[in-house]
């Protein structure tokens, strides 16, 4: 009996290797048609360097609002003391062509259009539209702005950055992280697959993303902010903030507080727990599985949070 248990133990052994092999050549499979039939399908239509390339740099009035429109491409815009608005642009045209290089180096001249009016400048990329040949553009901008200028920028493809000392901000894009540092006014931020970031915001901030994480510091006003799959983070740093509003679907949601800022708190997580580290309405140790309702301090700013998969948690900033 002995050699057939013996036969029977490598027989079990051969099993599992073929059942392995099958299971592996079925994910080998599975890579290459997602990698063929879907991924593919969705790579740059061209590869390599440009067939244009070109920098710009012009100087341009000073307005009281600037506003730019750019398809792809990042846009950095730095505010510093100076009379003018300075723009560099770094041009780069990719060809589905050949030997096309004259045709798309005279549509690179007509990239930027530059229109004044009585309070703004309007700056706007491929005011012509597609470019000849279905090629593909791309125009990153660093921009240098005197302080306070209300900044408005709208991209689809392309990351945007406005620093400190800019007035009030309105951007938006579709595949875009946008960080916007110590504003002046003001702050509308919204992107469609992008994390957001807005620090130290005096005057009310309204921040939407669909793919992307939120993160805020507020100083004053009013403030909401929404994601549909991601977090967000938001630092009450002054007791006059108005309002906080804070929304997610798939998502935890954290709010630090001051010592000295009050709040009149109302949070709902239905998967989730919610969490609260400071004392409210008298009990120094408030807990709810999945719903808070109190005052915390004066309860001067009114919050509230939802999110459907994701915990809450009210935190006090470490001194």
């Amino acid at each position: 009996m002995k050699p057939r248990l013996y036969y029977e133990g490598q027989t079990d052994s051969m099993t599992r290797f073929l059942r392995s092999l099958i299971t592996a050549v079925a994910i080998a499979a599975g890579i290459q048609i997602l990698a063929v039939g879907f991924l593919a399908t969705r790579l740059p239509d061209v590869v390599g360097g440009p067939e244009v390339r070109e920098t710009r740099r012009l100087r341009l009035p000073k307005a009281k609002i600037l506003r730019l429109t750019n398809s792809n491409g990042w846009v950095r815009v730095r505010a510093q003391d100076v009379p003018d608005i300075e723009l560099d642009a770094d041009i780069r045209i990719y060809s589905r062509v050949s030997g096309k290089t004259d045709v798309l180096a005279s549509y690179a001249k007509s990239l930027i259009q530059v229109t004044p009016d009585a309070d703004s400048l309007n700056i706007l990329t491929e005011p012509e539209g597609q470019a000849p040949y279905a090629a593909d553009v791309s125009v990153d901008y660093t921009i240098l702005v005197p302080l306070d200028t209300n900044i408005y920028v709208k991209g689809i493809n392309g990351n945007i950055w406005i620093s400190k000392g800019c007035g009030g901000v309105e951007v938006s894009g579709q595949n875009t992280d946008i960080e916007i540092a110590d504003p002046g006014g003001p702050v509308s931020a919204k992107s469609t697959n992008g994390r957001v970031r807005v620090t130290n915001a005096p005057a009310g901030a309204t921040i939407e993303t669909v793919n992307g994480n939120v993160y805020v510091h507020m100083l004053g006003g009013a403030f909401s902010a929404a994601t549909t799959n991601g977090s967000i983070v938001a630092r009450l740093l002054d007791p006059h903030v108005e309002q906080c509003s804070l929304e997610t679907h798939n998502g935890g949601i954290t709010l630090v507080m001051l010592p000295e800022c009050g709040a009149t708190v109302e949070a709902k997580s239905v998967q989730g727990i919610v969490k609260c580290d400071m004392p409210t309405d008298g009990d120094p140790h408030p807990r709810r599985k999945r719903y808070l309702n109190a005052t915390i301090g004066s309860g001067h700013t009114g919050v509230r949070m939802e999110t459907l998969n994701g915990n809450i948690w009210v935190a006090r900033n470490a001194p």
